[in-house]
């Protein structure tokens, strides 16, 4: 069956049986991808230690809503600053290091490629 013909036919279902569908698919997605989409599955995922944080940063956010900044705008606020800071008399640019790798390794990611005599990664097209 192809792609189209099960789009099709997913489309055809009654909603009774859209709704079990989408069920039995998202629990073969996961088991398949090994990925979480449902809202709660992330709070299964947290620590103890992880929890205790959010609720203690939720509770700050709560005493405190003067300490917060909106969303709006953060990445222009963010470039800005960098900005500033790049134009400052006392910003230098950190040094490149050339990446080390134990000998012997080898490369897992097949669309890189370690250059032994630079020691930099290239990425290969």
């Amino acid at each position: 069956m192809s792609v189209q013909e099960l789009e099709r036919r997913v489309q055809e279902l009654p909603l009774e049986e859209l709704a079990r569908f989408i069920v039995w698919f998202e629990a073969y997605r996961r088991q398949v991808l090994g990925e979480f989409s449902d809202a709660d599955d992330w709070e299964e995922q947290l620590t103890d230690e992880q929890k205790t944080e959010l609720l203690r940063r939720v509770e700050f956010a709560k005493a405190h809503p003067e300490a917060l900044e909106p969303w709006n705008g953060t990445t222009d606020r963010i470039r800005e600053r960098l900005h500033r800071l790049t134009r400052s008399k006392s910003f230098r640019r950190p040094e490149l290091k050339p990446m080390q790798r134990p000998r012997g390794t080898k490369i897992k990611n097949p669309g890189s490629d370690f250059n032994s005599s630079t020691g930099w990664m290239t990425r290969l097209r």
